[in-house]
């Protein structure tokens, strides 16, 4: 199964990452930026900031499912 995984490298996004590995899934891991993008395993890495619907669609072209762990820069937590 082919998945993209927005916020790949946070808190829930790292572990859905990890578990859909041990699942050997076909991951697609997206960041916003490419310096973060340093996990283990066999992910492919893009870079995006939700703020351009066609790069978006250029990025879950194919996917079989797509996981929103994206948090916003201005989370609170509490």
């Amino acid at each position: 199964m082919r998945v993209v995984v927005y916020g790949a490298t946070g808190r829930a996004g790292s572990r859905i990452l990890q578990e859909l590995l041990r699942r050997v899934h076909e991951v697609t891991g997206v960041v916003r930026s490419s310096e973060l993008a340093k996990l283990p395993g066999p992910t492919t890495w893009r870079t995006d900031d939700l703020s351009d619907v066609s790069q978006i669609a250029s990025i879950i072209e194919g996917a079989d499912a797509v996981v929103s762990a994206y948090a916003s820069a201005n989370r609170c937590y509490g």
